[in-house]
């Protein structure tokens, strides 16, 4: 899958196009398909390091996307629409 990954910290130039693995989902996670993923004031202070992150990471902490595989749900389907926050990745 292709995301924008930040390796360094530091202005929008570190900002750097990837290809990275399909993650596999551990217990009581799902993977999911992002389809919108917002950008906020939060996103730029994580790249430019006045927040801490482990780099390299994926910036972008909230994202409305379709569930792919499921681990443990019990009220979800595939291919139902989900949105979440609070995560970095979107």
């Amino acid at each position: 899958m292709r995301a924008i990954q930040v390796h360094r910290t530091g202005g929008p130039e570190v900002l750097t196009l990837v290809d990275v693995p399909v993650p596999d989902p551990k217990p009581n996670e799902a993977l999911v398909q992002i389809n919108v993923a917002g950008v906020n004031f939060v996103d730029v202070y994580f790249r430019e390091g006045r927040y801490p992150a482990q780099l390299p990471f994926i910036d972008g902490q909230e994202a409305a996307a379709l569930w792919l595989q499921l681990t443990r749900c019990n009220n979800l389907r595939l291919g139902d629409r989900v949105a979440y926050t609070g995560a970095l990745g979107g």
